[in-house]
């Protein structure tokens, strides 16, 4: 099977935008099975956010991802890294050959959806 020039250029620039500083993840659709990508990572950084019962520090990082590995990324999809697990909090910027995820921490309870509550009982 013959490649077009699309495909070369999208795998070349795949390769170009993750390049030596990938780190394996295994990025899971909200309602799907895991898969193993390579991603470029940003440095994990916390934000104060005013919790019901005080100040709260989720952990942020973004990620660059392929969109050859991860054709449509969508807010709450879920990466495991090191063995922690991160929500795709926001797509910040996304072309067709690449997409940079802002991630917070899901055991830190920093994304409030029906799946998602930190601060004890309710």
């Amino acid at each position: 099977m013959m490649s077009t020039f699309g495909d070369l250029m999208k795998n070349a620039t795949d390769k170009g935008l993750l390049g030596s500083f990938e780190t394996t993840v295994t990025y899971t659709p909200r309602n799907g099975d895991g898969l193993e990508i390579s991603s470029r990572l940003g440095p994990i950084r916390s934000a104060p956010q005013r919790g019901a019962r005080g100040e709260m520090l989720p952990q942020m990082r973004s990620c660059r991802i392929s969109k050859s590995d991860v054709a449509a990324p969508s807010v709450d999809d879920s990466l495991l890294i090191d063995g922690v697990t991160w929500s795709v909090d926001e797509i910040s910027d996304e072309t067709d050959f690449a997409a940079t995820l802002e991630l917070v921490t899901i055991e830190q309870g920093a994304r409030h959806g029906e799946n998602f509550y930190s601060g004890g009982e309710r």
